[in-house]
C-alpha cells in the first residue's frame, strides 16, 4: 500500500472554490483504530455552510471537509477485534460515540472540529464504524448518505 494520501482541505472557508488538494502521509492507526480507504463521500447541509463560511459552530483551521463517508478497512489496529480487512464500513458523524452526546462528552464531528472524510484514507476508532453486510448491494455513495439521512 502506498504511503501517500490525497487530501482536500479548506484553506479559506469563504467558498467551495477555496478547496485545495494536496498529498499527505497516510495516517497511522492506533491500537483501537482502523484505516479506511474512502470510496464514497456525500454532502449534507452542514458541509455547504462550512464551505461558505456561515457555519455557526467552532471549526478546525485548514479543515478536511465532509462528515459522511464510507469505505473499506485496509489496516487494523492491534486491539481491534470487531472488524476485518476488507470489511465495508460507514463512518459515524461523531468520532466519540455512535449514540450521540452524553453529559460531559466533547463533540468531535468529522468535517467540523475534526478533519473529515474528503480524502483517500482516514484512521478512525473502530467503535464508531458501522459494518455493512457482505450481501448488501448498496453502493459506497449510498452508504455514505445514510449517516445524515435521519
Amino acid at each position: 500500500m502506498t504511503s501517500s494520501n490525497l487530501v482536500f482541505r479548506h484553506t479559506d472557508r469563504t467558498s467551495h472554490h477555496t478547496l485545495r488538494v494536496q498529498s499527505e502521509r497516510r495516517p497511522a492507526v492506533g491500537p483501537d483504530e482502523v484505516l479506511v480507504q474512502i470510496r464514497g463521500v456525500t454532502l449534507n447541509y452542514r458541509d455547504t455552510i462550512v464551505a461558505n463560511g456561515t457555519c455557526p459552530f467552532p471549526l478546525k483551521d485548514d479543515l478536511v471537509p465532509c462528515s459522511d463517508g464510507a469505505g473499506v478497512v485496509v489496516e487494523l489496529g492491534a486491539d481491534v477485534k470487531t472488524l476485518q480487512l476488507g470489511d465495508r464500513v460507514i463512518a459515524n458523524f461523531d468520532v466519540n460515540s455512535l449514540d450521540g452526546l452524553t453529559p460531559g462528552m466533547k463533540r468531535e464531528s468529522l468535517g467540523g472540529n475534526v478533519d473529515g472524510v474528503l480524502r483517500q484514507y482516514i484512521a478512525l476508532p473502530a467503535q464508531v464504524l458501522t459494518k455493512v453486510p457482505e450481501e448488501s448491494d448498496v453502493s459506497f455513495v449510498q452508504m455514505a448518505s445514510l449517516v445524515a439521512s435521519g
